[in-house]
């Protein structure tokens, strides 16, 4: 079970609907609204092979790096090699594991 504990003061909140944020209400025995912080079971976690192979631009995209770039460059033309530097935005069939796999991030699509 969740516990919704004031920020200041650390005394326990009752009465309070629980949920994941951070919401201002008033605790036991003090006047002022303090923040409260509830403490869920479980945590939101990353995975950390998805962001370290995903960016997610200013405006939400997720982009990835391009293929076929690791080896036997000898026969690519320097054009070629230049495009793949490039980052692509991942498909869209894809976006919907990427927010799963990076839960914190802020993608929209």
């Amino acid at each position: 079970m969740a516990k919704s504990l004031c920020f200041t003061h650390g005394s326990s909140l009752s009465g309070k609907s629980l949920c994941d944020s951070v919401v201002n209400t008033a605790c036991a025995g003090a006047s002022t609204a303090h923040r409260e912080v509830t403490e869920s079971k479980y945590k939101l976690k990353t995975r950390k092979a998805a962001a370290k192979r995903f960016k997610v631009t200013a405006g939400g995209k997720v982009m990835h790096r391009s293929p076929n770039k690791g080896h036997m460059l000898a026969k690519k033309s320097q054009n070629r090699k230049n495009r793949l530097s490039l980052k692509n935005p991942l498909k869209d069939g894809d976006v919907q594991t990427a927010k799963k796999m990076l839960p914190h991030a802020d993608i929209r699509n």
